[in-house]
């Protein structure tokens, strides 16, 4: 299950209370009931234009939570419709599409089940390494009969 953030900025992804550090302030003032380990995302991003330093900042939920989340709804839906689709891996990619100089991701959650990329060669190579170490799972028959499921579902509870 692969979800895309396309924020923009210096990103610092998996910021809580507990590792905020000197920005502790900030959830404390945002979210002053937020769980001392509960993950977030802040974004930075530098709009200064001549000589006046000016930016916006931005606080988000973790992705990682969602991502957790629809995987295991896809899982349990498809198997419900009887595809036996084993495990369903979480993937965050981090891909605004500007130069890598316009964005910084740095990472600091310690979420070890779920995958993330801040490169799309990075990806890449991932499922490169997937595909050409590992047998293939299913079919394309049986593919193509997921893919179907999914696209004539209307709403999966």
């Amino acid at each position: 299950m692969l979800e895309t953030q396309k924020w923009k900025g210096h990103i610092i992804h998996g910021v809580s209370k507990h590792n905020a550090g000197t920005l502790d302030f900030v959830l404390d003032t945002l979210y002053p009931d937020l769980e001392e380990d509960v993950e977030t995302t802040m974004v930075f991003q530098n709009t200064s234009r001549g000589h006046v330093r000016s930016g916006t900042f931005e606080v988000h939920d973790s992705p990682i939570e969602h991502a957790k989340a629809t995987a295991s709804i896809t899982e349990n839906f498809l198997r419900r419709e009887k595809h036996n689709p084993g495990e369903v891996t979480p993937i965050i990619f981090f891909g605004h599409s500007n130069t890598q100089d316009d964005r910084f991701v740095q990472d600091v959650s310690v979420d070890a089940f779920t995958h993330r990329f801040t490169t799309e060669a990075a990806l890449r190579a991932f499922f490169h390494e997937q595909f050409s170490q590992n047998e293939p799972l299913y079919s394309q028959e049986q593919l193509y009969q997921m893919e179907r499921s999914i696209i004539t579902t209307n709403y999966v509870s």
